[in-house]
């Protein structure tokens, strides 16, 4: 690995399992792009995520992104074309249009589809949190023209109130299929018929 002043610019092994440090606070733009890896794990104090940072990783099924990381910048997964699972935090304080992203599928006249993990799961520590989060994930767009993909709200505290709500922002996605899962019983899922709820506005 190529560190300087606790920011990762690259990894150039071609390990299977790459273990960030624990004090690494940046990741570089590409830094562990085309890296061949089928595993990563990320420190808790981590904090910036540069463009395309682990894209083109074809073999990356799973990433999760630490609850200290603030800011995540464009295209991170890009080319990443099995990745199943991605799960970020609240704490989130800027994302870009881009994030999600795996790649555009063109389906011709002009027309095209945008790919993302099948499973995009959010784990939040308070309704408050969440809902800005939602508010930045809507304001940049982030979810527009994908489809085929599955939203979980992973957490616990919310009132029946605070899900119907998020439920109705939600709907400003144009998404119809999400979850929540309460912490304390992950097994069970909480689920909401948002065609109901936009019957009833």
């Amino acid at each position: 690995m190529i560190i300087k002043d606790k920011r990762l610019m690259r990894v150039v092994s071609k390990n299977k399992k790459v273990i960030v440090p624990s004090d690494i606070e940046e990741i570089h733009s590409r830094a562990l792009s085309n890296c061949d890896m089928e595993e990563c794990f990320l420190p808790e104090g981590l904090k910036y995520i540069g463009c395309e940072a682990f894209s083109d990783n074809d073999k990356l099924l799973k990433l999760e992104i630490p609850s200290s990381v603030e800011h995540v910048r464009g295209d991170i997964i890009d080319g990443c074309d099995n990745l199943v699972d991605i799960i970020i935090y609240d704490n989130i304080s800027s994302i870009s249009k881009n994030t999600f992203i795996i790649k555009h599928k063109y389906l011709g006249k002009g027309k095209y589809v945008n790919i993302v993990p099948s499973n995009i799961i959010i784990r939040y520590s308070s309704y408050e949190k969440l809902d800005k989060l939602l508010n930045k994930l809507i304001g940049r767009g982030c979810f527009n023209k994908s489809s085929n993909y599955k939203l979980r709200l992973v957490g616990s505290g919310l009132s029946k109130k605070e899900k119907l709500l998020l439920c109705r922002k939600i709907i400003r996605l144009n998404y119809y299929d999400f979850i929540f899962i309460d912490n304390k019983d992950m097994d069970r899922e909480y689920s909401f018929n948002i065609r109901k709820l936009v019957r009833k506005k």
